[in-house]
């Protein structure tokens, strides 16, 4: 007899077991495409941020916080110069922080347009305009050393080369040639004729700074002497050998210029005070003339005519700097040609004041 049901052999068990075989399925599947699409995205992201106009727009936009916690990462800076770094960025509109730090100059630019924002606003304490400074050099150097001289062969044409004697005096000597076998370098007369010169096919040691403001010394031996007529002068030269040998001096702390302004200075002692018996600053009224050499928040360097002997304390003044009998200590007293002598000095318990004036007239922000 037949059912009036039909004859379907499907019971509702059967029907109910199936059912989360197709959920399964279509989950899978789901999940297939959402895999699938995701997949896509990213590398249709990835060919993206490797394209020319993802890599423009990321150089030219503003610096932002990630950018400086990147480099802040990358160069072992503290929290207080990332903070600094981020404002001057964040005051002066400085584009991307990781792309635009190429040279000397584009660190200037940053500090000199923050530093007028920032000086405006009075934001700055003597510890956060000393500060500034500080991290500014810091950036410099940084971006100095991001192409070192690996070889003598190297220093262009017409670059100074000092050669550093035995008693540490130096003679700057001018780089006329520079190939691959040796690099000749131009002496001037008075060296020529002098003792102290290099000695033949015998190692010397020299200087030579870059015009981002890194020295590197170097060890190189004297092949020999030349002496010719040219432009109607007798030029002296030396040939010296190649070295892929060099140091470079990263070991100062504060920027440094160098300059000829005139200075005057006098001997400096401790005495005690009757009143209060405190230990006070007595200044010699003997005052003597001289010439800035170079000047950095550390230390200056002055020529006179005066052999004052090593380890004395003196007291300086610059008037063009508008800095009185900043206390220093003599480190070195070393004989220039012509019969003058440099005297590098260390200062000594300076005020912090004093050192950011000192700072401001070596970068010349105003």
């Amino acid at each position: 007899m037949e059912s009036l049901l039909g004859t379907g052999t499907g019971s509702p068990l059967q029907a109910r077991a199936s059912a989360p075989v197709f959920l399964i399925i279509m989950s899978l599947l789901t999940l297939a495409a959402v895999i699938a699409l995701l997949f896509l995205v990213s590398q249709l992201i990835t060919r993206y941020r490797k394209s020319e106009r993802y890599l423009q727009r990321l150089q030219t936009r503003a610096t932002k916080k990630r950018d400086v916690k990147m480099l802040r990462k990358k160069q072992g800076f503290n929290q207080k110069e990332a903070g600094i770094i981020w404002k001057a960025c964040h005051e002066s509109g400085f584009p991307n922080i990781l792309y635009n730090l190429k040279k000397i100059e584009d660190v200037d630019s940053l500090f000199r347009q923050a530093y007028g924002k920032l000086k405006a606003s009075d934001y700055f304490s003597d510890e956060s305009l000393d500060a500034f400074f500080g991290i500014a050099y810091k950036l410099e150097l940084m971006v100095a050393q991001r192409k070192p001289i690996t070889s003598t062969r190297q220093i262009p044409l017409s670059r100074k080369v000092k050669y550093l004697t035995e008693h540490g005096e130096q003679y700057a000597l001018t780089v006329i040639e520079n190939n691959k076998e040796s690099m000749t370098l131009e002496i001037p007369d008075f060296i020529n004729e002098s003792k102290e010169k290099p000695k033949p096919l015998v190692q010397s040691r020299f200087t030579y700074k870059t015009e981002d403001g890194l020295v590197y010394n170097f060890i190189a031996r004297v092949i020999r002497y030349n002496t010719v007529e040219k432009d109607d002068r007798i030029q002296h030269t030396v040939i010296v050998s190649h070295s892929e040998h060099l140091a470079s001096q990263t070991h100062r702390h504060s920027k440094r210029a160098y300059t000829e302004e005139p200075c005057t200075f006098s001997a400096l002692k401790l005495g005690e005070d009757k009143e209060s018996g405190n230990l006070v600053e007595i200044h010699s009224e003997n005052v003597y003339k001289g010439i800035l050499s170079n000047i950095s928040a550390g230390g200056c360097c002055i020529h006179t005519s005066i052999p004052i002997k090593e380890r004395q304390n003196i007291s300086v003044s610059v008037a063009n700097y508008d800095i009185w009998k900043i206390p220093g200590v003599i480190k070195k007293t070393r004989k220039l040609p012509g019969g003058k002598f440099a005297l590098h000095i260390q200062f000594t318990q300076l005020p912090l004041a004093t050192k950011n004036k000192i700072q401001s007239k070596i970068y010349k922000f105003e």
